[in-house]
């Protein structure tokens, strides 16, 4: 099972590293989510003592790209294979709301030795299913998504995307307290952000005691 826990500060490298939080996804937590600095990435792949992985993502009104944009995204992945990263974390939609394929195979072609997350872009998609399934085809890592925009709503839905044997389901968004047992019951994958910090509050300091206590529930519920 993994617990992935969002750094988003160099004030998190320390607290992460006590933890026993099993990945790492390093975004800029503004808008959901952006691409941090280079030096900033650099720091931290050299610094965390777990797999880390980089969102690539610079717009934050949609998840639909132009060939501009597009182009941004590869030269990103082109510096993060240089560094000591696990994977990146990606995902782009059409106009229409489908998985842009063309853009993601060109993002599997160029990512070298890099996992691959499909971001929560999936979430905004029509057919969980068939999005699921192009994910699959394309060899994509892990898939971040709560099947919708509130966890319970999208259960019985996550439960089916588990059944389909394809990318992880790494159940992530709105993950708190009151649920967090329930999503690891579907998936044996949990990203948590606010969770994992003083207060709840995502710039807080990570809490390492209550870290490692959900790492723990899920080792022990396992």
């Amino acid at each position: 099972m993994i617990l992935e826990v969002i750094v988003a500060r160099k004030e998190d490298i320390e607290f992460i590293n006590k933890t026993k939080a099993d990945r790492v996804e390093l975004a800029v937590m503004e808008f959901d989510g952006l691409t941090p600095s280079y030096d900033f990435i650099k720091e931290a792949t050299d610094n965390i003592n777990k797999p880390v992985n980089v969102i690539v993502r610079d717009w934050y009104e949609n998840f639909v790209y132009n060939e501009e944009q597009f182009l941004k995204i590869l030269e990103h992945i082109e510096f993060i294979k240089t560094t000591k990263a696990n994977g990146i974390v990606f995902g782009s939609l059409t106009k229409d709301n489908e998985i842009n394929e063309d853009q993601l195979q060109r993002v599997v072609a160029a990512k070298g030795h890099l996992e691959l997350t499909f971001h929560k872009a999936f979430d905004y998609t029509n057919d969980f299913i068939k999005s699921y399934e192009i994910l699959k085809k394309n060899k994509v890592t892990n898939v971040l998504t709560t099947a919708g925009h509130k966890f319970e709503d999208g259960i019985e839905t996550l439960k089916k995307l588990v059944s389909l044997n394809g990318p992880k389901v790494l159940i992530g968004g709105g993950i708190k307290q009151t649920n967090y047992l329930d999503a690891f019951k579907i998936s044996k994958n949990v990203h948590i952000g606010s969770l994992a910090r003083i207060d709840n509050k995502i710039l807080n300091n990570i809490d390492v005691e209550k870290t490692n206590k959900i790492k723990e529930e899920f080792s022990n519920n396992d």
